[in-house]
């Protein structure tokens, strides 16, 4: 026992085994065997030899608490637990045991009995560090952060040197959002222990959400240094490499991560939506892409959207997301007050709130809400921003916070002292979201508006805002949420949006000056070889043709010139425009004849853009949400027969276009003169068909009835 306690195992290891000739059943050093065991890392022994300890000594309560350290081990957690209950049986005021019985609830999910468990502990050892430590990672899990940076910092006065109680710290703080005294905590955890690869690579998330994105490299590439196969470190480094613009980088790292941690279902998902970015289609496989987030780990919901169209999945994957990271037990639910308020407080919450393509679509809506019956708050938690969309969405609101500095309780916390009646998420999974806020429940009533198209998955989002081409009754089983049906279209739009005037000709732009121009606008996300199969065809069809995208990234620019010289089409014929500012890239529509829809994941704003500069849409109607938006759009400006219903249909519609130009003029004449009349432009109607939708949300939470289907009427009366 000397030399166990000296630290030399073999040793000590040998004069136990010479015990047990002599004495088979000497329980001591078979338990002592077994402790030994544990501590080489080989528990299926610790626990096979503790047990025969036990067998004939049953009522030591040490050995039942060591056997379940090394069933906890072998992730045999109820077998363990009972070994803790039987040892706090034995010993009723079994600090440790309490804790180590705190561990396995936790694996198991059971977040408040292992809180309970971890309490008791700490009961009867208010001294015992270790079980402060793990109070605090269990409401870490329960996404109390506030609360478990406070047990960090109780283990840390217990332990000074608790390098692992800062590294748990850092991450708190960091969702906290006091990213400063995240990464102090982290700094402080690294030099009590140099080789603490996890401090590192949590760290560099930190720096990552400073934008400090090399220093945030340098710590992730650090972490992999201490921990070669550290397979989170390889991911986060993909994503800052992502950011950087280093996107084949970032590709490898990805792969990296994956060859190291198979089931890495995230970073599968992020490097399939970087590739989809790219256009690289070489790993388009079906049914990997069905799998992921449906039967592996959660993944981003919004990774997925555009590489496949299955509601049922999207559903699925969002649900499991939200479950994995927002499902919150929540504040106490909100006071009902007697009387309806004269005046409802709407609260728009989003990072967006500058020159982005959801504040385009909102800022004419903010700046209509009537304001004898409506009271208008933003919160805005993106990075300060200084345009002009920033300045005139200040203009448009009665109260502007800045809150990018707030956790997302805090933001939820502030609104509620707001008193904000009707909270509209406009990001839902988004970059840069907080769906916490809403989870933490930011309003009686909370929306999910314009920036995610598709259900959010959680209980704490009552309502979607949509339309009958987006959501129909057949396809509402795929959405959590109750769904507000606006009467048009459920997208907001700005009528007073300016197109330059100046005269801009095909050859300042690249393009031939005689030829049909199809164009598409869309991310370089959207493509996928399905589209692109039937653009390439109509390039072949129509002499002279070409197809007019955005310049994305030099990756998807060359792969899909290879990708046309594969169809045989000569990549020259693909012409990519540069961005502009809104008003020069709304103008220089009217260069292109024919705008080319994606599939799985439609033009949203970009349609939108496109119908409001006059350019005809040729869609194809999908199943999801993402994959309906432009339908919606053309339906509600009177031009439902350029929704096609098939690819075969769609291939032929843009054709007949492309080969009648009396057809297309006549079509771009109608639509010309339906864009000021036609619901989809009339800002005015939409900001009454919105707000009598708020009302209606919130007079079903006022009467106590809960969230409830909404179909707002085109005629409604105040």
């Amino acid at each position: 026992m000397a030399l166990h306690q000296n630290g030399q195992l073999r040793e000590a290891q040998t004069i136990y085994l010479q015990i047990l000739k002599f004495q088979p059943k000497h329980f001591d050093c078979l338990h002592l065997l077994g402790v030994i065991a544990y501590q080489t890392k080989d528990h299926q022994s610790a626990a096979d030899l503790i047990g025969r300890a036990i067998e004939i000594y049953p009522n030591a309560a040490a050995f039942y608490s060591n056997r379940g350290n090394a069933l906890l081990e072998l992730k045999q957690l109820k077998a363990a637990i009972a070994d803790y209950d039987k040892a706090i049986f034995l010993k009723p005021d079994y600090a440790q045991a309490y804790n180590n019985r705190g561990s396995a609830l936790q694996e198991l999910k059971q977040f408040g009995t292992a809180l309970a468990s971890y309490d008791k502990a700490i009961a009867l050892a208010p001294d015992y560090a270790q079980a402060h430590y793990h109070r605090g990672t269990v409401l870490q899990e329960l996404r109390q952060f506030d609360d478990a940076v406070a047990s960090y910092d109780k283990a840390i006065s217990l332990r000074p040197d608790y390098a692992e109680a800062y590294g748990n710290r850092g991450v708190a703080l960091q969702e906290l959002k006091q990213l400063d005294a995240a990464v102090a905590s982290f700094d402080k955890a690294i030099s009590l222990k140099p080789d603490f690869a996890d401090a590192y690579c949590n760290r560099g998330t930190a720096l990552q959400e400073r934008k400090q994105l090399d220093a945030a490299l340098a710590s992730f590439d650090k972490a992999i240094s201490l921990k070669s196969d550290l397979a989170e470190a390889y991911c986060n480094r993909g994503n800052v490499l992502q950011e950087l613009k280093q996107l084949d980088a970032a590709v490898t790292s990805f792969d990296r991560a994956i060859s190291l941690k198979p089931d890495f279902a995230d970073a599968r998902a992020r490097k399939l939506f970087l590739q989809a970015m790219m256009c690289d289609w070489s790993e388009i496989d079906d049914g990997m892409i069905a799998a992921l987030g449906v039967s592996t780990n959660a993944v981003q919901p919004f990774a997925m959207l555009s590489l496949e169209d299955h509601p049922a999945r999207h559903r699925a994957r969002s649900e499991a997301f939200a479950g994995e990271r927002y499902l919150l037990s929540g504040p106490s639910p909100f006071a009902v007050p007697d009387a309806r308020p004269a005046r409802l407080r709407i609260g728009y919450f989003s990072a967006d709130f500058h020159g982005h393509a959801v504040l385009y679509q909102l800022i004419r809506i903010l700046e209509l809400h009537d304001r004898t019956r409506f009271e208008v708050y933003a919160y805005s938690f993106g990075p300060p921003a200084d345009d002009a969309m920033r300045a005139r969405v200040m203009t448009a609101v009665d109260v502007f916070r800045d809150v990018h500095a707030l956790s997302g309780q805090d933001i939820a916390a502030l609104a509620r002292q707001d008193r904000i009646d009707v909270a509209i998420d406009l990001m839902g999974y988004t970059r840069n979201a907080r769906p916490e806020i809403f989870a933490h429940r930011a309003a009686p009533v909370q929306i999910s508006h314009l920036g995610y198209p598709g259900t959010l998955g959680a209980p704490f989002m009552d309502y979607l805002i949509a339309d009958r081409i987006l959501i129909p009754q057949e396809l509402r089983r795929h959405y959590c949420e109750k769904i507000i049906y606006l009467p048009h279209s459920h997208m907001a739009t700005d009528n007073t949006k300016q197109i330059a005037e100046q005269p801009i000709d095909r050859a300042r732009m690249g393009l031939p000056e005689k030829g049909f121009v199809f164009c598409c606008f869309n991310n370089s996300y959207k493509i996928s070889p399905a589209e692109f199969d039937v653009w390439m065809r109509l390039l072949a069809r129509v002499e002279g043709s070409v197809l007019w995208l955005v310049r994305a990234n030099s990756w998807a620019q060359k792969n899909l010139g290879t990708e046309a010289r594969k169809r045989g089409i000569d990549p020259e014929r693909i012409i990519f425009a540069d961005r502009v500012p809104m008003a020069d890239h709304l103008a220089r529509h009217r260069l292109a004849d024919l705008f080319l829809d994606t599939f799985n994941y439609t033009g949203h704003s970009t349609s939108a853009d496109a119908l409001w500069a006059g350019l005809p849409l040729v869609t194809k109607l999908g199943q999801g949400f993402a994959a309906r938006v432009a339908a919606s759009l053309l339906n509600a400006i009177g031009l439902s027969e350029l929704v096609a219903s098939s690819t075969q249909d769609y291939e032929r519609l843009a054709l007949e276009l492309a080969e009648n130009p009396q057809k297309l003029a006549a079509l771009k004449a109608t639509l010309q003169e339906r864009r000021m009349h036609a619901p989809l432009f009339d800002s005015e109607g939409f900001a009454r068909h919105i707000e009598d939708a708020y009302r209606q949300a919130f007079e079903h939470w006022h009467g106590g009835r809960g969230p409830q289907n909404i179909d707002v009427a085109e005629d409604f009366r105040h």
